[in-house]
């Protein structure tokens, strides 16, 4: 479903990214871990050509990204669930919501709107709040649920448990296997590696821009380096 080859991203003289490779397999959870400043959110990005790969290609589903704007390659059926949320903070969550259908038909709104909030039931007594009132747990599953009801086929996630309450990122990452339950692929960058590594079905290791180390979340998480660099064993 998804390939990236050989990604290199440049923020001027600095090297974020140099030849990274990963591939998602339709259905697939994929994680890559690492620690902060890694590459991990450049990489991602590099996807959207946020920023744009100064070297490497990116296909989805068989059509190359590389070269195109932004807003074509949403439209292709990947939606963005980006580190710190970003949802528009003085639109009602119902807005924040309709926001992300906007080029879906509106046959489909309603339907879409009982399924995210059935995943989030706390938003649908918030659909008139303000979403920048919200906690910053009920923010993240707005943001979530805006890229959901924009039926994507992949799901890509910018550290979904950042600077939230354990109970609530339990509650998010169980969802986020429910969606891939229902046939979404899901691919995340995220900093705690045991719930990415409890989440995925692959996973890659970041580290100073390069990829590292990949293979199952199983034998990762069995792997001695992961254990004492990112699960914090002895």
């Amino acid at each position: 479903m998804l390939r990236m080859d050989n990604i290199s991203v440049h923020y001027g003289a600095i090297a974020a990214v140099e030849q990274a490779n990963l591939t998602l397999a339709a259905g697939q959870i994929v994680a890559v871990i690492g620690a902060n400043g890694a590459g991990k959110s450049s990489l991602l990005m590099s996807l959207f050509n946020q920023p744009r790969p100064v070297e490497g290609t990116v296909w989805f589903e068989g059509v190359n990204l590389t070269r195109l704007p932004t807003h074509r390659i949403g439209r292709l059926g990947i939606a963005c669930v980006p580190e710190g949320r970003r949802i528009f903070p003085r639109m009602s969550v119902l807005e924040n919501l309709q926001m992300g259908a906007i080029h879906q038909p509106k046959t489909h709104w309603q339907q879409d709107l009982e399924q995210v909030t059935s995943l989030f039931p706390v938003l649908a007594s918030r659909l008139g709040q303000m979403a920048g009132t919200l906690s910053g747990g009920e923010q993240q599953m707005v943001a979530i649920a805006r890229a959901l009801v924009a039926r994507p086929r992949l799901l890509v996630l910018d550290e979904p448990s950042l600077g939230l309450a354990p109970i609530i990122v339990q509650q998010i990452f169980a969802a986020l296997r429910q969606v891939n339950r229902q046939g979404i692929s899901l691919l995340l960058v995220e900093q705690n590696a045991h719930l990415a590594l409890q989440l995925a079905d692959q996973a890659y290791v970041m580290q100073t821009g390069r990829m590292v180390m990949q293979g199952s979340a199983d034998s990762l998480r069995q792997n001695p380096h992961v254990q004492q660099f990112y699960l914090g064993m002895a």
